[in-house]
Protein backbone atom coordinates (compact mmCIF):
# COMPACT_ATOMS: atom_id res chain seq x y z
CA UNK A 1 0.00 0.00 0.00
CA UNK A 2 1.46 3.36 -1.04
CA UNK A 3 0.84 6.41 1.14
CA UNK A 4 0.95 9.96 -0.22
CA UNK A 5 0.33 11.48 -3.59
CA UNK A 6 2.08 10.23 -6.70
CA UNK A 7 5.21 12.12 -7.73
CA UNK A 8 4.63 15.30 -9.76
CA UNK A 9 7.45 14.41 -12.13
CA UNK A 10 8.10 10.93 -13.43
CA UNK A 11 11.07 11.96 -15.55
CA UNK A 12 14.02 13.98 -14.17
CA UNK A 13 14.41 15.68 -17.58
CA UNK A 14 10.89 17.16 -17.24
CA UNK A 15 11.75 18.61 -13.85
CA UNK A 16 15.04 20.02 -15.19
CA UNK A 17 13.13 21.68 -18.07
CA UNK A 18 10.71 23.34 -15.60
CA UNK A 19 13.63 24.52 -13.43
CA UNK A 20 15.43 25.96 -16.47
CA UNK A 21 12.25 27.82 -17.50
CA UNK A 22 11.96 29.33 -14.01
CA UNK A 23 15.62 30.45 -14.02
CA UNK A 24 15.25 31.90 -17.55
CA UNK A 25 12.16 33.86 -16.41
CA UNK A 26 14.12 35.22 -13.43
CA UNK A 27 17.08 36.20 -15.62
CA UNK A 28 14.84 37.89 -18.19
CA UNK A 29 13.40 39.99 -15.39
CA UNK A 30 10.45 42.30 -15.57
CA UNK A 31 9.88 45.78 -16.83
CA UNK A 32 9.67 48.37 -14.05
CA UNK A 33 8.63 51.99 -14.52
CA UNK A 34 9.41 54.67 -11.97
CA UNK A 35 8.80 58.39 -12.02
CA UNK A 36 12.06 60.32 -11.71
CA UNK A 37 11.96 64.12 -11.72
CA UNK A 38 8.46 63.98 -13.15
CA UNK A 39 9.49 61.76 -16.06
CA UNK A 40 8.68 58.05 -16.33
CA UNK A 41 11.78 55.87 -16.57
CA UNK A 42 11.46 52.22 -17.57
CA UNK A 43 14.15 49.62 -16.97
CA UNK A 44 14.48 45.87 -16.71
CA UNK A 45 14.82 44.44 -13.22
CA UNK A 46 16.13 40.94 -12.63
CA UNK A 47 13.83 38.72 -10.54
CA UNK A 48 15.59 37.11 -7.56
CA UNK A 49 15.74 33.32 -7.65
CA UNK A 50 14.21 31.84 -4.50
CA UNK A 51 13.28 28.44 -3.09
CA UNK A 52 9.67 29.60 -2.80
CA UNK A 53 9.62 30.77 -6.43
CA UNK A 54 11.14 27.49 -7.59
CA UNK A 55 8.64 25.44 -5.58
CA UNK A 56 5.75 27.39 -7.12
CA UNK A 57 7.20 27.08 -10.64
CA UNK A 58 7.42 23.30 -10.18
CA UNK A 59 3.82 23.11 -8.94
CA UNK A 60 4.55 22.34 -5.29
CA UNK A 61 2.43 23.73 -2.47
CA UNK A 62 5.41 24.64 -0.25
CA UNK A 63 9.18 24.94 -0.08
CA UNK A 64 9.18 21.90 2.19
CA UNK A 65 7.54 19.82 -0.55
CA UNK A 66 10.45 20.72 -2.82
CA UNK A 67 12.99 19.72 -0.17
CA UNK A 68 11.17 16.47 0.54
CA UNK A 69 10.77 15.53 -3.12
CA UNK A 70 14.26 14.15 -3.50
CA UNK A 71 13.79 11.99 -0.39
CA UNK A 72 10.64 10.31 -1.68
CA UNK A 73 10.65 6.55 -2.00
CA UNK A 74 7.78 6.23 -4.49
CA UNK A 75 9.64 6.66 -7.78
CA UNK A 76 8.57 3.08 -8.49
CA UNK A 77 11.59 1.79 -6.61
CA UNK A 78 14.00 3.33 -9.13
CA UNK A 79 17.05 4.44 -7.11
CA UNK A 80 18.68 6.03 -10.15
CA UNK A 81 15.62 8.27 -10.63
CA UNK A 82 15.61 9.19 -6.96
CA UNK A 83 19.30 10.14 -7.17
CA UNK A 84 18.69 12.09 -10.39
CA UNK A 85 15.88 14.12 -8.78
CA UNK A 86 18.02 14.72 -5.69
CA UNK A 87 20.93 15.93 -7.85
CA UNK A 88 18.70 18.23 -9.93
CA UNK A 89 17.11 19.82 -6.85
CA UNK A 90 20.48 20.19 -5.10
CA UNK A 91 21.96 21.94 -8.15
CA UNK A 92 18.92 24.21 -8.44
CA UNK A 93 19.18 25.19 -4.78
CA UNK A 94 22.90 25.90 -5.21
CA UNK A 95 22.07 28.15 -8.19
CA UNK A 96 19.56 30.01 -5.99
CA UNK A 97 22.10 30.36 -3.18
CA UNK A 98 24.73 31.74 -5.58
CA UNK A 99 22.19 34.18 -7.04
CA UNK A 100 21.30 35.44 -3.57
CA UNK A 101 24.96 35.95 -2.62
CA UNK A 102 25.87 37.64 -5.91
CA UNK A 103 22.76 39.83 -5.90
CA UNK A 104 23.43 40.99 -2.34
CA UNK A 105 27.11 41.63 -3.08
CA UNK A 106 26.20 43.72 -6.15
CA UNK A 107 23.54 45.68 -4.27
CA UNK A 108 20.73 44.35 -6.47
CA UNK A 109 18.88 42.70 -3.58
CA UNK A 110 17.86 44.04 -0.19
CA UNK A 111 20.56 42.80 2.20
CA UNK A 112 18.22 42.12 5.16
CA UNK A 113 15.93 39.92 3.06
CA UNK A 114 18.91 38.10 1.56
CA UNK A 115 20.38 37.59 5.03
CA UNK A 116 17.08 36.15 6.27
CA UNK A 117 16.80 33.83 3.27
CA UNK A 118 20.37 32.57 3.55
CA UNK A 119 20.14 31.99 7.29
CA UNK A 120 16.74 30.28 7.06
CA UNK A 121 17.25 28.12 3.98
CA UNK A 122 21.01 27.66 3.73
CA UNK A 123 22.20 27.63 7.36
CA UNK A 124 24.29 30.79 7.07
CA UNK A 125 24.90 32.49 10.41
CA UNK A 126 26.12 35.84 11.65
CA UNK A 127 26.85 34.50 15.12
CA UNK A 128 30.43 34.56 16.21
CA UNK A 129 31.55 32.07 18.78
CA UNK A 130 34.49 33.07 20.91
CA UNK A 131 36.27 30.78 23.29
CA UNK A 132 38.03 32.63 26.06
CA UNK A 133 40.66 30.64 27.84
CA UNK A 134 41.80 32.14 31.14
CA UNK A 135 45.52 32.78 31.52
CA UNK A 136 45.52 30.96 34.84
CA UNK A 137 45.66 27.58 33.12
CA UNK A 138 49.33 28.09 32.30
CA UNK A 139 50.32 29.62 35.67
CA UNK A 140 51.73 27.61 38.51
CA UNK A 141 50.15 27.97 41.95
CA UNK A 142 53.10 30.08 43.10
CA UNK A 143 52.80 32.45 40.11
CA UNK A 144 49.07 32.75 40.66
CA UNK A 145 49.62 33.55 44.38
CA UNK A 146 52.17 36.21 43.41
CA UNK A 147 49.75 37.85 40.97
CA UNK A 148 46.97 37.88 43.55
CA UNK A 149 49.27 39.32 46.21
CA UNK A 150 50.55 41.98 43.79
CA UNK A 151 46.99 43.02 42.89
CA UNK A 152 45.95 43.19 46.55
CA UNK A 153 49.12 45.16 47.38
CA UNK A 154 48.42 47.68 44.58
CA UNK A 155 44.97 48.18 46.12
CA UNK A 156 46.49 48.81 49.53
CA UNK A 157 44.98 45.73 51.07
CA UNK A 158 48.23 44.09 52.24
CA UNK A 159 50.47 45.36 55.02
CA UNK A 160 54.08 44.23 54.89
CA UNK A 161 56.38 43.69 57.86
CA UNK A 162 58.65 46.57 56.74
CA UNK A 163 55.73 49.01 56.62
CA UNK A 164 54.67 50.80 59.79
CA UNK A 165 51.44 49.46 61.20
CA UNK A 166 48.70 51.93 61.77
CA UNK A 167 47.12 51.82 65.15
CA UNK A 168 43.42 51.89 65.39
CA UNK A 169 41.37 52.71 68.37
CA UNK A 170 37.64 52.16 68.08
CA UNK A 171 35.49 55.27 68.59
CA UNK A 172 33.60 53.67 71.48
CA UNK A 173 36.83 53.25 73.43
CA UNK A 174 37.84 56.90 72.84
CA UNK A 175 34.49 58.09 74.13
CA UNK A 176 34.71 55.93 77.21
CA UNK A 177 38.19 57.31 78.05
CA UNK A 178 37.04 60.94 77.62
CA UNK A 179 33.99 60.40 79.86
CA UNK A 180 36.17 59.01 82.63
CA UNK A 181 38.44 62.09 82.47
CA UNK A 182 35.50 64.45 82.97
Amino acid sequence: MTIGSPPKYSDPADMQKAIDEYFDKCQAGRSVTIIKKGMPTTFNQRIPKTDAGLALALGFASRQSLHDYCKRNNHNGDKDKKQAFAYIITCARLTIEADQLEGAAMGEYESKITQLNLSTNYKYSTKQELTVKPETDSLSDQELDQRIESKLDSMGLITRADQPKLSYTPIDTQLDDSNEAA
